[in-house]
């Protein structure tokens, strides 16, 4: 919830098969950007993403399993320690 207690909104945007960061405009990913937007393949989208995006990079290791990695850009790491993350 934000801080007036409003829900957010989630979004979820699968950039795989796009081919060019002029489609990204057709997505209208801004308008989501405003609540919590979840990107998968967000390599064509750096440019139009904010600078401080929280990003999660999973990877599964040779042993088995999930690995998550966590940059946290900015205001982020406070944040997350803030929450005991």
């Amino acid at each position: 919830r934000e801080p007036s207690g409003a829900p957010l909104t989630l979004a979820h945007a699968d950039l795989y098969r796009l081919e060019s960061a002029e489609a990204l405009e057709e997505l209208g990913l801004e308008e989501y950007m405003q609540g919590i937007l979840l990107v998968e393949w967000p390599d064509i989208a750096r440019a139009r993403l904010p600078e401080d995006a929280l990003a999660l990079a999973f990877d599964a290791p040779l042993e088995g399993g999930r690995r998550a990695r966590c940059t946290a850009p900015g205001s982020w790491a406070a944040r997350l320690a803030r929450e005991g993350l």
